[in-house]
């Protein structure tokens, strides 16, 4: 009787590990697959445009062209714009007239020193120089302008070409070479599948353990069959992921949940599938806690004993 009271909370912990152990994973729920990336792209301003060099189900890398503007008179006042920034003739210029005066005010100052020049002559030699420095810094100024003005004109018919800001598929083409292209006006997508990503709404009581990193099952529900008229069948195929997000808000009950899983398949975005979460393994768990728990039954003191 003894022995029997001290296991018995052991035993109570032992089973309710073992029924806790028992459930792999949680409920099913449905969710439904989407791009990982997914960029809808846009000219800046309006344009005609002058090449789309890729075409609908064309695989691209980041960096590649995809759509241009006829970008012809932007070229020509950037080879203008460029000529002036890098001419420093004004500038030149500019510095050789200060020495100039620079000059002819020393000169001025020792006649007067020697009262040969009248103060006059001294003060109208002092505000040139002035008037000349100041002439240098309005020359420096518009030699700065001309090199910002360059710089924005380069960036501007950098925007007259739309690159692919990742890896994927061309999804969609709006525009066709000689069409008018306004500017935010969608004229190109590019996709990516792979990853691919699964938003499913967990019910709370599951969605609360959930955390970004942890694993998670995507199960595909392919239908097949040999013949027409055959009864479609259910192959389940199940794909490993992990949760890559979790909503802060909950609606109805519910949270918004995203899984992450490999696509080398290139599967298409949009299908139905269901998603489970492994359960955390409870075996060594079990042992552990099962094993304090016996110690901590036999330390305590049985009625019988006192």
């Amino acid at each position: 009787m003894k022995a029997t009271a001290r296991l018995l909370p052991a035993v109570i912990v032992a089973v309710w590990l073992a029924g806790s152990a028992m459930a792999a994973e949680s409920p099913a729920f449905a969710g439904i697959t989407r791009p990982s990336e997914l960029r809808h792209l846009a000219f800046v301003r309006p344009g005609i445009v002058a090449e789309v060099p890729v075409k609908e189900g064309d695989a691209v890398k980041a960096g590649d062209l995809l759509i241009r503007q006829d970008d012809a008179a932007e070229q020509l006042q950037l080879n203008m714009l460029a000529i002036l920034a890098a001419d420093t003739t004004r500038l030149e210029f500019a510095q050789a007239e200060l020495e100039k005066v620079k000059l002819e005010l020393k000169m001025v100052q020792d006649a007067y020193d020697k009262e040969v020049a009248t103060s006059l002559e001294l003060l109208q030699a002092k505000s040139e120089l002035r008037l000349k420095t100041a002439s240098l810094t309005l020359t420096k100024l518009d030699q700065q302008k001309a090199q910002a003005d360059h710089e924005e004109m380069t960036v501007r018919v950098a925007q007259m070409r739309i690159l692919s800001p990742i890896a994927g598929t061309v999804e969609v083409i709006q525009k066709k070479a000689g069409e008018a292209a306004d500017g935010q006006e969608e004229v190109i997508a590019v996709v990516s599948t792979d990853p691919l990503w699964v938003d499913a709404r967990v019910k709370l009581a599951t969605a609360r353990g959930l955390k970004a990193g942890r694993a998670a099952n995507v199960r595909f529900h392919e239908p097949t069959g040999s013949a027409a008229g055959d009864k479609a069948r259910l192959l389940n195929t199940v794909v490993p992921g992990k949760i890559i997000f979790t909503s802060a808000m909950a609606e109805g009950g519910e949270l918004r949940v995203r899984v992450e899983i490999p696509n080398p398949d290139v599967r298409p975005a949009g299908e139905h599938v269901q998603v489970t979460f492994p359960q955390v393994d409870r075996s060594e768990l079990s042992a552990s806690v099962g094993g304090k728990a016996v110690a901590a039954a036999q330390n305590v003191p049985n009625r019988q004993d006192r």
